[in-house]
């Protein structure tokens, strides 16, 4: 759990050492105009073009009204007052995350990050927004989790409506949306943000091989086919997930907890996994293809703290070096490498076991192409992935 405004602080200090990025504030997009090799935008500082666009701007996203892309709206809205408060005083809160389906009232908590928490309130029927985005409301609320003036302060509190929304396309054209402009869900699964981080890391690594002549520009209709439908998948489980906690009415919610009682075996159950890649730019028919490769440790860091982001073909095959040179020098050409994995590396070691592999190919955004048994098997691999780029 992490404090977004303070990660955003970090990413704006990220873009603003970079040469290649140019940051423009308190510009509005009024037009976008696409031609055969590039894109307008005009805006009310002047205009930019550019090859690609990535719209990235929010649920009222003004790149998608321009783009005139319809929206399928899944019919889930409630509004939820937001307090984010800071602790004068270190707590500890156990659960430190917690889901209250009381009809009284449907309440979240949930830690905001260090010295941070977050209450989520749902605006019952009878109540009116402007009565619940008051300071003194959001007190009120919070007096039951003795939470105070005397010990705590309000961040913000706002009243947001929750929607559970998809584009009904991705990419027009030079085009393209990601994030919220794409797709908006409840915050009950946590997958909002998370969903913009994905949509963003596939869609980075492609423009980068097109842009570069490494790849056809065809690779990137591969986006839309990828991402829209794991983020639906995201936005229906985060629904499911809203129909069990947003309810106000005692007799239906007293109906939910008896039928939540008697299928209840005394376990814990996982919550489902995202769907991962079913189509797009993955080797259909090799085993784990589209899944997500684990990023286990070596030596104490992290799989890809140690050997970077990139195309990396990752074995636990001792006979790595008989792979085709050829091919090895064109995976290098597209910024990618082989890994071999040393026997310390027991988690590594031991998902390959697990699944009768000795290869795996990851993509930049950690999904598999594919996997394979032996370096026969890595090779087809690697010319599988190297014609689809040529002619994608």
């Amino acid at each position: 759990m992490f404090c977004q405004p303070e990660l955003e602080a970090l990413l704006q200090q990220r873009a603003g050492s970079l040469p290649t990025l140019d940051v423009q504030r308190g510009v509005r997009v009024t037009g976008i105009e696409q031609h055969d090799d590039d894109v307008e935008v005009v805006h009310s500082a002047g205009a930019v073009r550019a090859s690609y666009v990535a719209g990235c701007d929010g649920a009222n996203s003004t790149v998608r009204t321009q783009l005139d892309i319809g929206i399928d709206d899944r019919g889930f809205f409630y509004d939820w007052l937001i307090v984010d408060v800071i602790l004068d005083e270190p707590r500890v809160f156990d659960p430190i995350n917690v889901q209250v389906c009381d009809p009284a009232r449907p309440t979240t908590a949930v830690c905001g990050g260090p010295g941070r928490r977050r209450w989520e309130f749902m605006r019952l029927p009878e109540e009116g927004i402007e009565d619940l985005n008051q300071e003194a409301r959001a007190w009120e609320l919070l007096a039951a989790w003795d939470v105070h003036p005397g010990n705590a302060r309000l961040e913000r509190h706002a009243v947001y409506t929750f929607q559970a929304r998809v584009a009904q396309q991705w990419q027009v054209g030079r085009v393209f949306l990601a994030g919220d402009a794409a797709h908006q869900m409840p915050p009950f699964a946590g997958q909002g943000m998370c969903s913009g981080l994905r949509d963003a890391m596939n869609l980075a690594w492609k423009l980068d091989l097109v842009l570069d002549g490494r790849a056809a520009p065809e690779l990137l209709a591969s986006y839309d086919e990828e991402r829209r439908p794991n983020a639906s998948s995201a936005v229906d489980f985060s629904i499911e997930l809203g129909k069990v906690i947003c309810v106000p009415d005692s007799a239906e919610a007293a109906a939910r907890d008896e039928a939540m009682a008697a299928s209840y075996d005394g376990r814990v159950s996982e919550a489902p996994g995202l769907p991962g890649i079913a189509s797009g730019l993955i080797a259909v028919d090799a085993p784990l293809a589209g899944s997500l490769f684990p990023q286990g440790e070596l030596g104490g860091r992290w799989f890809d703290d140690v050997h970077g982001v990139g195309w990396r073909l990752v074995t636990v095959d001792p006979h790595a070096a008989d792979l085709d040179k050829r091919l090895v020098e064109w995976l290098t050409a597209i910024g990618g490498a082989v890994v071999g994995v040393p026997e310390t590396a027991t988690n590594l070691a031991a998902w390959f076991d697990a699944h009768d592999v000795g290869w795996a190919l990851q993509r930049p955004d950690f999904h598999l192409f594919g996997t394979a048994a032996d370096a026969g098997g890595a090779a087809a691999l690697l010319a599988n992935l190297q014609a689809q780029l040529a002619r994608s």
